[in-house]
Formats: C-alpha cells, sequence, structure tokens
C-alpha cells in the first residue's frame, strides 16, 4: 500500500508473511498486493484468452511461466538483499506471481473440463472445485509448514528463500503436468 512504512520482508508466500527478524506482519496488506495481482492477471488471461482463439493449455502455460518468473525474482531479490531486502524491493516479483497465478487461473477451468461432454461437465466441474479447495490449503500448509521450520533453525531471510523457491519448483512441477490436460477449452 503506497504511503504505509514498509520495513524487513514483507510479502506473501504460502499465505503468511515474513520479515528477516522472523516477525510475521499483517496478512491484510500482503493479500491485497496478492489479490491485486491476481486480478490484474484476470483481466490479462480474460483478454488473452479472448485474443488466442484455440487459447487452451498454451495460456495456462504462459501463467505458470509467468508465476514461475515471479516467484524466482521474489527469491533472487531476498537472495542477494538479505536482511537489507524491503517491502518495497519484493513488489515487481510479487505482482508478477500474482499476475501469472491470476493468467493461468482465468482459463484453468475450462481447459481442465475441455474434454468432457456435455453430460458431464457439471459433476466434472464439480469434482474440479473440489479438488482445487483441497489442494489450495494444503499447499499453503506446506508451504508455511517449511518457511516457520526454516525460520526456527536459520532466521527469516533462509525462510523466506527456501519457501520462494519450494514454490517456484511447485509451479515448475505444474508446468510438466500442463501436457496432461486437453488442448484446448471446452467449447461454449
Amino acid at each position: 500500500m503506497v504511503g504505509e512504512p514498509w520495513t524487513g520482508l514483507y510479502t506473501d508466500v504460502g499465505g503468511a508473511m515474513f520479515e528477516p527478524s522472523g516477525l510475521i506482519w499483517s496478512h491484510r496488506v500482503a493479500v491485497e498486493r496478492v489479490w491485486r495481482a491476481e486480478a490484474d492477471g484476470g483481466v490479462v488471461g480474460g483478454v488473452l484468452q479472448d485474443t488466442l482463439a484455440s487459447g487452451g493449455r498454451t495460456l495456462v502455460v504462459i501463467g505458470l511461466a509467468a508465476a514461475v518468473a515471479g516467484a524466482l525474482g521474489l527469491w533472487g531479490t531476498v537472495l542477494a538483499e538479505g536482511t537489507g531486502v524491503t517491502g518495497y524491493l519484493t513488489i515487481p516479483s510479487v505482482y508478477v506471481l500474482g499476475l501469472g497465478i491470476g493468467t493461468c487461473i482465468t482459463s484453468l477451468y475450462d481447459v481442465a473440463i475441455g474434454d468432457v461432454t456435455q453430460e458431464e461437465a457439471g459433476r466434472a466441474g464439480g469434482s474440479f472445485s473440489a479438488v482445487q479447495q483441497l489442494a489450495s490449503p494444503i499447499g499453503a500448509a506446506i508451504v508455511t509448514s517449511i518457511c516457520f521450520k526454516v525460520s526456527a533453525a536459520h532466521g527469516g531471510v533462509t525462510a523466506m528463500t527456501v519457501s520462494s523457491f519450494t514454490v517456484a519448483m511447485i509451479i515448475v512441477a505444474c508446468l510438466g503436468l500442463v501436457w496432461l490436460m486437453p488442448r484446448k477449452a471446452a467449447e461454449g
């Protein structure tokens, strides 16, 4: 937020904010930053989905690639700056991460059910939603647990670098699995 004093590392990875000394900051501010980037990513994804008629998994790959770039940018920023990192230095990386996620999510549902018949669409959509609702908190819990464990043993900067690198590797794994999805989004 513009005008708000940011000290230490002030960012969101896996739902928890960390500062090099290990303090947890206001969740509201970090969530607002990520939500803003994801909302912008949703707009970008919507425009690209309309522009790229075939869209499909291409848009999912574009979003995931941007998210990896953002996560690795965050990792590199914290690694390079150490305890001197500020929230302002993390803004570009966190924004790119959120933009990528928003772009990916925009078309993910349509692509995931792309090969499903009209009669099965309701069940497929419900299954997709259930898996998404279950996977999100599990992923956040894993990354947050890693961050707290590493923070207790090695400090906040190491915890942040390990956590952001973990997020990047999870996204890379997702990129490796995109080829299993239907090539095109569902018609209609």
